[in-house]
């Protein structure tokens, strides 16, 4: 083989990576925001489908402020305490899983707090068990504990490596998790307002 020969190989076999790599390169913008809107991944070796449990929590968060217990605490839901609960991520990057741990650190800490200040004698600090005992008690209903489990099913599996959110959908997580917070503080306040009122 000669070098003209040889040359003549290596052109044609890098033409396709080569073409490729450019495109990428021009096109890094608008491919870096397609990826971090990715809610399902599928790769050789496994997928991703953490925007589908979140799509679920969404959902059933929607069903949960159309109802009675919804309506209810959005009657008196005051202002976020943060408007930037979600970690400051539009003024900084965060780390997917990070957020999403984050925010139901907080979430956890709202609806405990709320089944402590609704249910006389309620000493639990787990916060699956909190919301069950909150629809026992009647403050939610199911579909208040079904978005927290979805959302707390969803934290598990970032937390164990099963599921690694994209910033999108971490992002999509921390804005669930503040609106379902909102709703404890709201229901927590009108707890507070008829226990004044019946004093």
């Amino acid at each position: 083989m000669s070098w003209l020969g040889f040359v003549d190989s290596l052109v044609r076999s890098l033409a396709w990576p080569g073409v490729v790599l450019i495109a990428a390169l021009l096109f890094r913008t608008e491919l870096a925001g397609l990826v971090a809107r990715l809610t399902h991944l599928k790769v050789p070796g496994g997928e991703a489908t953490f925007g589908d449990g979140l799509a679920k929590a969404e959902r059933t968060f929607e069903q949960f402020q159309a109802s009675a217990n919804g309506a209810e605490a959005a009657s008196g839901q005051p202002e976020p305490e943060d408007s930037n609960a979600a970690g400051n991520v539009r003024s900084g990057p965060v780390e997917p899983s990070a957020l999403v741990l984050r925010s139901w650190e907080k979430l956890a800490e709202e609806i405990v707090g709320l089944a402590h200040i609704s249910i006389p004698g309620a000493r639990t600090t787990n916060a699956a068990a909190a919301a069950a005992a909150l629809e026992r008690a009647g403050v939610v209903n199911d579909l208040f504990v079904e978005t927290a489990n979805e959302l707390r099913r969803l934290r598990n599996a970032v937390a164990h490596a099963k599921e690694t959110p994209t910033p999108g959908a971490a992002i999509a997580y921390a804005d669930q998790a503040r609106e379902l917070q909102a709703a404890c503080r709201a229901l927590a306040q009108l707890h507070n307002r008829r226990s004044d009122a019946d004093s």
